[in-house]
């Protein structure tokens, strides 16, 4: 293995392997990531080998935060200048095209002066062992690479993953890095195990949760209370098991639309690792949760969640008829040509209209501005006919979003 790598042309490296920027989903339907946290024995295993593919215990393997594209962290693999490790995955049924979005030590301290890093596809099939090549990763920056353009070695064995004998059976894959490739420190962020299509967005081992509770819907009005809670939660490394941090120092942060932070006081999470935040929605913001950590590791951020202050569009009224319905009023009836539209809005700055279009014709917008008590009212004459009426407000603060709208089917006689 030590003679393959040394001895492969630089120049002969780049075909080996197509490398394509980890940009969303591959065309043809929709993809699906979910986020691993810890690696259940069941799926993965750790490779700990050294530059002629024998056991070594030279590498270490850490779930750490850090950059990634899909999520919060990406899985931070390092070891020694002769060493090659990594992540191998479990499956069993045919062996599909595998690939990994992965990031090389992109010129940082633990790479080597003057040397691109790369890394070596590691399988096993049928009872045996295949490797590939030296395959380039991205330097620096995360690329998704993709085995099935390999070129893969193995007992009187040269070719593409497709022909490995015995693919059919139970698998084993993954991409290995190391020193022995120039990669003495790489990140692992997805790895994708279905044709692009299902994929495992390796995590930091520690994480945070963020649920909305919808106490009055979602968006919640303005005026309304809405709660948000943050579970700080722990997974094994090599076992998956997952358990609440009891004791967790956590903080919510508040981005105002106008990108000004909040934060609010440290709260302490209980035994089962939730801490509870209830608020006013007073305008709207993004929302993520922190947790605080020494020892200089780094803080564990939550995904973002956002909580819209929205205004709030009572149920209008039509001639001093009020809509019956939660969404749509049918068969509303009014005696023509006079039709007279009003309701109520909160909170302040925002405008109401109101579109009226017959059934095969053009629409006509009424733009009204609240009154004094939030009141607002629009007439018009229409002759005899059926119409379609939509009620909207708009907000004309950053501050706020757009409230529920009325749909209403209209007959004037």
């Amino acid at each position: 293995m030590r003679r393959l790598l040394m001895l492969v042309p630089a120049a002969l490296l780049a075909p080996l392997l197509a490398v394509a920027g980890h940009v969303g989903p591959a065309q043809g339907g929709e993809t699906f990531i979910r986020p691993t946290h810890g690696l259940d024995p069941d799926d993965w295993s750790l490779r700990r080998l050294d530059c002629d593919l024998v056991e070594a215990d030279t590498t270490r393997v850490g779930l750490t935060a850090g950059p990634a594209t899909s999520g919060q962290g990406s899985l931070l693999v390092e070891g020694t200048a002769d060493s090659l490790r990594g992540v191998v995955r479990h499956r069993s049924g045919s062996l599909p095209s595998v690939s990994v979005v992965v990031m090389g030590a992109g010129g940082g301290e633990d790479a080597p002066e003057g040397v691109a890093p790369q890394g070596v596809w590691w399988v096993e099939a049928g009872g045996v062992t295949y490797t590939s090549d030296p395959v380039d990763l991205g330097d620096g920056v995360f690329e998704r690479v993709h085995l099935d353009t390999a070129v893969l070695h193995g007992p009187d064995f040269t070719g593409s993953v497709r022909d490995v004998p015995g693919n059919q059976d139970d698998w084993t894959a993954g991409l290995l890095t190391g020193g022995c490739v120039g990669s003495p420190t790489a990140r692992l962020d997805v790895f994708f195990w279905k044709k692009s299509r299902f994929g495992d967005d390796l995590e930091p081992s520690d994480w945070l949760r963020l649920d909305h509770v919808a106490d009055v819907g979602d968006p919640p009005p303005v005026g309304s209370r809405f709660t948000l809670r943050a579970r700080a939660l722990h997974a094994g490394l090599l076992t998956g098991v997952v358990t609440p941090v009891d004791g967790a120092r956590v903080h919510f942060r508040r981005v105002l639309t106008d990108g000004a932070v909040r934060t609010t006081s440290e709260q302490r999470a209980n035994a089962r690792g939730w801490v509870t935040l209830r608020r006013t929605a007073d305008q709207s913001a993004t929302w993520r949760a922190r947790r605080d950590r020494s020892g200089g590791r780094p803080d564990v951020v939550s995904p973002a969640h956002d909580v819209y202050a929205a205004l709030a569009l009572s149920r209008p009224r039509l001639d001093g008829t009020p809509c019956p319905g939660v969404r749509a009023c049918e068969d509303m009836t009014v005696d023509g040509p006079r039709v007279v539209v009003s309701g109520t809005l909160a909170p302040p700055r925002g405008r109401v209209e109101v579109h009226v279009t017959p059934v095969n014709g053009d629409p006509t917008v009424h733009m009204v501005r609240p009154g004094p008590r939030q009141r607002w009212r629009t007439a018009f004459s229409l002759p005899a006919g059926r119409y379609h009426v939509f009620v909207d407000a708009l907000s004309t603060s950053p501050e706020y979003v757009d409230a529920n709208a009325w749909w209403l089917d209209l007959r004037v006689r």
